[in-house]
């Protein structure tokens, strides 16, 4: 018998699913149930990004979106509507001149697509951008994992609820910006951690609660290191009331909610210790020589210009990084709107160096321990309570204005985290990439420029929800293709335009048409009027 949500409509069989995945990761992070998902789906949603639903063309039906950049006057579907679709038919391949010939030409054959299910995928509701996962709910950007929901980017994670950007995690509960960790809750930036609580900055760390900017440590409480007995017992005396407060009020403050309401302690100012001194120069020639060799491979000819003249273009579709000061030193810190790093206190915030050395010198008396309880933890917390948004892990070279990297280099001004790139700027959420600019949520890619929401492809411009794709321009919801333009909603093509195939010869000479248009269009005004978002905008 399935559990009944709020307004009393039996749920379904995936739902029953999550909803016991649910029950027992509450059991194993807080030692007991606190009772049915269905009652936690308010606070579960508010630190994700909002879903974007939109009503179908074809069936008036609610669509979900990942995001909300394509244009309002375009035409969408449902995943599973797009068989209902039109089939297109063959054009004067000859008239197509340029971009704005094509585009008029299959104007009616662009349909935006929504809950978009790539790969081997089953068992997804109120989801979109999901790629060979099983069992999500109410989320966006999923890929390699199962049992999510209401979660936001998730890879190779399972039993995550309620959390913003998910790496290779397991049994997690409202966690932001989370890396190979297991069994936390409220964890803001934390790598490799396990049993971790309302903590901030931690890596290689077991058991801690309420501790900011540690590294491979264990039990400890306010950055105080514990004897394991006596840590446990404050433990189960924290989590039980946590436990009361979560059942009576179906939601838990954040921890920057906790920490926003004590006073800030004034540091005092000193000059920051500075470990990784780049190179700009040199970062931004060898940068530029690879957005050169890739504008050679996509537009059949290297831009005369450096990448920052075309910066405002890359960064169209990508959130900006909000200007910060170090409380201790002054010194400019970049916050990225990522995983929620954006809502970190700006009066409290560190740069990595210092944050290293303050966690590392600063923790809570042992008197501060008498009567420490869920109530008065963020108070007495307050002094140590600085919060550092970035991060380096594994071995970075080059990095530069990128404030979370993860074994990569050579990578300039990524507004978000990024796992194993090399080459890159103008970038958001990004892993195993190499060549790629001006683009977001795109993994085991390489040679594109302005791709989005999609898995492998190589040498594409302005794709988006994709999957295992090469030499494709301006397409959208395509698997399996090579060599296709403006097509959208299509599997397996080759030389199509339009989802319609034509002789290679023909298709290489429209193809070729396009690129040098591109080419000038760039050269002339360092942007372009079109995108993969508005190409199927109804009327200009």
């Amino acid at each position: 018998m399935g559990y009944l949500p709020v307004g009393g409509e039996k749920m379904s069989e995936p739902y029953d699913t999550l909803d016991r995945r649910w029950r027992t990761s509450c059991a194993t992070i807080l030692r007991q149930e606190v009772g049915p998902l269905s009652d936690y789906e308010k606070w579960l949603r508010e630190d994700i990004l909002p879903q974007i639903s939109k009503k179908s063309s074809v069936s008036g039906k609610t669509v979900t979106f990942s995001h909300g950049e394509y244009h309002a006057d375009t035409k969408c579907a449902a995943l599973e509507e797009t068989n209902l679709l039109p089939a297109p038919s063959a054009l004067d391949i000859n008239q197509l001149k340029d971009i704005e010939s094509i585009k008029q030409a299959l104007a009616e054959r662009f349909y935006y697509t929504g809950d978009i299910v790539l790969g081997n995928s089953a068992h997804i509701k109120a989801s979109s951008n999901i790629n060979d996962s099983f069992y999500v709910q109410d989320s966006v950007w999923v890929g390699d994992s199962k049992y999510v929901a209401y979660c936001t980017r998730a890879r190779l994670s399972e039993d995550c609820f309620g959390t913003h950007m998910a790496g290779e995690s397991a049994c997690t509960i409202k966690c932001h910006g989370e890396y190979r960790n297991k069994r936390c809750f409220e964890l803001w930036q934390g790598q490799n951690c396990s049993d971790c609580y309302y903590s901030h900055r931690l890596e290689g760390c077991q058991e801690c609660l309420f501790c900011f900017n540690l590294y491979n440590q264990h039990h400890r409480i306010g950055n105080l290191q514990m004897e394991r007995a006596k840590y446990q017992e404050i433990k189960a005396h924290l989590l039980a009331q946590m436990v009361d407060e979560l059942k009576k009020n179906k939601r838990l403050p954040s921890l920057v909610e906790l920490i926003e309401k004590t006073p800030v302690k004034q540091l005092e100012q000193t000059n920051s210790p500075r470990f990784d001194q780049v190179n700009a120069q040199a970062v931004l020639k060898t940068i530029d020589n690879e957005f050169a060799r890739t504008c050679q491979l996509l537009l059949g000819q290297k831009l005369s210009n450096g990448i920052e003249d075309y910066g405002d273009w890359l960064a169209q579709s990508i959130p900006p990084m909000r200007a910060g000061k170090s409380a201790m030193s002054g010194q400019p810190v970049d916050v990225i709107h990522f995983a929620n790093y954006d809502k970190l206190p700006k009066d409290r915030l560190l740069k990595l160096e210092e944050a290293k050395l303050y966690g590392e010198s600063h923790q809570m008396d042992e008197k501060e321990l008498i009567g420490f309880d869920w109530y008065n933890a963020a108070d007495r917390i307050s002094r140590i309570a600085f919060f550092c948004p970035e991060v380096r892990e594994g071995t970075n070279m080059n990095i530069l204005r990128s404030p979370a990297s993860f074994e990569s280099s050579y990578v300039y001004k990524a507004m978000a985290g990024f796992v194993r790139v090399k080459y890159s700027a103008f970038v958001y959420w990004l892993r195993d990439c190499e060549n790629v600019f001006g683009s977001s949520d795109l993994f085991d890619s390489r040679f594109c420029i302005h791709c989005e929401s999609s898995v492998n492809l190589s040498r594409c411009f302005e794709v988006d929800s994709s999957r295992a794709c090469s030499d494709c321009y301006f397409c959208h919801n395509v698997e399996d293709c090579a060599e296709c333009m403006f097509c959208f909603n299509a599997k397996s093509k080759r030389y199509a335009i339009g989802n319609v195939e034509y002789p290679k010869e023909e298709y290489l000479r429209v193809k070729k048409r396009v690129m040098a248009q591109m080419a000038d269009r760039l050269e002339k005004d360092k942007t372009l009027q079109w995108s993969i978002f508005d190409i199927g905008k109804r009327r200009d």
